[in-house]
């Protein structure tokens, strides 16, 4: 055989293998940048994603490995995310005048502030907005991307590992940065709570909130582990899994769970064990261990007893907090004047990334803090402001749309893993919407990165062949990918 010909023959499993470690790489580098998107860092790792994208693109055009029955899956979805950024796009370009609405609201002033300088377009900060079409043209890549690369059980399992580490990683880090004493950002950043553990993030919110997303690994390796010991009994149960490798699970559950708590992040807290709480009632509804795959007890004493003993041993500054400090603060007050701003604009906001400078228009003299509030601590009213009632029924369309798929996915699927695998990413995805009801962690750009990757799990891992020794064309099934006109044939990589 010539040179040429086994080159031809081995060139796309290399490509893939290649575009597979770059990716995990990048995904790894994502979590500790902690910038925003007109940074360096960002613009250089946006360029390695693109990258990616376009050799994996070339590659699944010339048979290489591609999730093709994922992508089909997500493809309503794939729509709702290119109209969100269209809508950005609109908004740069399209002649409204959403200044007119702005300074004719009635807490604020008919006259435009010095700094104020419309611009005559749908957005009132058209440069902004770009900026933010950039970063969430970054995230959509970075979703089809992940459901593009992860079409066999090995890559399902390798993002999972991955995304563990990274989550222990910063989980220790934290810990031990606030024990101590370190403070490994920019002190002049923080507002406060010093003593919170925080890691590489400015906010120790956002530090619960990333790491909260990141236990879907343990959690769903340790689901997994409950599904396997289907009707051993509990302490038989525990005490196997202690003595064995499973204990990592419940290693990386328990330091994450310490992170959250040393974040003294409230929300953090209570968004995760009540999303858990909730998920395992809809997806064992009727209290049916069959339907669920254990009985639910067997996951919510171990994080109970878990829970309490991280309390008690760390959880003092936590518990101050819920009983000394006013529960929502300078929100309510903030959400009242973010309202007023919405009612001027309801149906199409005033334009991606220009919550600062309307609410310092609507703000007036009243008084709030001399800040600069760029945020709402709401993600739902900070996108109803920028992009009206239209972004947030794109926004909210898209999040049932991957709920629905991961129950669905839960539903009918055969496979142990795959099945925890969505359950815990319901879970993760749960707390996260959660928590951003009173905070605004999906607007910190590698948080948003790891939510989507997560997401993207719900239409990926159902189309994955996890039954091994499956008929079918075995080169094909090496590859773990088909092109489009075999796709009703392929249901995904046995490895």
């Amino acid at each position: 055989m010539s040179l040429i010909n086994r080159w031809s023959k081995y060139r796309l499993p290399i490509l893939d293998t290649f575009l597979w470690y770059s990716y995990l790489t990048s995904l790894i580098a994502v979590s500790f940048v902690n910038d925003y998107y007109n940074s360096q860092i960002w613009l250089l790792l946006s360029a390695c994603i693109y990258v990616i994208s376009g050799l994996c693109a070339f590659s699944a055009i010339n048979g290489g490995r591609c999730n093709w029955v994922g992508l089909k899956r997500a493809k309503v979805a794939l729509l709702i995310m290119a109209a969100m950024l269209l809508l950005l796009l609109l908004q740069m370009t399209l002649p409204i005048n959403s200044d007119v609405a702005l300074l004719s609201g009635p807490s604020s002033s008919s006259i435009a502030p010095q700094w104020f300088a419309p611009a005559g377009l749908w957005s009132i900060v058209p440069e902004k907005t770009r900026w933010l079409f950039n970063s969430e043209l970054l995230i959509f890549s970075t979703f089809v991307l992940s459901i593009a690369l992860v079409c066999s059980r090995r890559r399902l399992k390798q993002l999972l590992t991955v995304i563990l580490i990274v989550g222990v990683t910063h989980s220790l880090v934290g810990v031990f940065a606030k024990y101590g004493g370190l403070t490994l950002v920019d002190i002049m950043q923080l507002d406060g709570h010093f003593t919170a553990a925080r890691g590489w993030f400015i906010n120790r919110n956002h530090f619960a909130a990333f790491v909260s997303l990141c236990l879907v690994s343990a959690l769903a390796w340790q689901v997994k582990s409950l599904m396997s010991a289907k009707g051993a009994r509990p302490v038989a149960m525990v005490l196997a899994q202690v003595m064995s490798y499973r204990i990592a699970y419940l290693f990386a559950l328990t330091v994450g769970i310490v992170a959250i708590v040393l974040s003294q992040s409230r929300a953090g807290f209570l968004a995760f064990f009540l999303s858990l709480l909730l998920v395992l009632i809809v997806f064992g509804k009727g209290g049916s261990a069959k339907q669920l795959g254990f009985r639910r007890r067997n996951l919510i004493l171990p994080a109970a007893v878990i829970v309490l003993v991280v309390m008690l041993y760390f959880g003092k500054d936590l518990l101050l907090r819920f009983s000394t400090d006013a529960l929502l603060g300078e929100r309510l007050s903030q959400w009242t004047l973010t309202w007023q701003a919405i009612e001027q604009a309801w149906l199409l906001g005033y334009g991606g990334n220009s919550y600062a400078d309307v609410f310092q228009i609507f703000r007036g003299d009243q008084d709030f803090r001399q800040v600069v509030f760029n945020q709402a601590h709401n993600d739902y009213l900070h996108i109803w402001l920028e992009q009206g009632l239209v972004g947030l029924a794109l926004w909210l369309g898209l999040l049932s749309i991957a709920l629905r798929a991961a129950f669905r996915g839960f539903t009918n699927s055969a496979s142990q893993l795959s099945r925890a695998v969505l359950i815990s990413v319901a879970v993760v995805l749960i707390a996260a919407l959660a928590q951003s009801a009173v905070d605004f962690n999906l607007q910190i750009l590698n948080i948003r990165v790891y939510f989507f990757v997560i997401m993207s799990l719900v239409f990926s891992v159902p189309a994955i062949r996890h039954k091994k020794g499956a008929p079918g064309n075995s080169a094909l099934v090496r590859y773990g990918c088909m092109k489009p006109s075999f796709m009703k044939f392929y249901n995904g990589s046995d490895e």
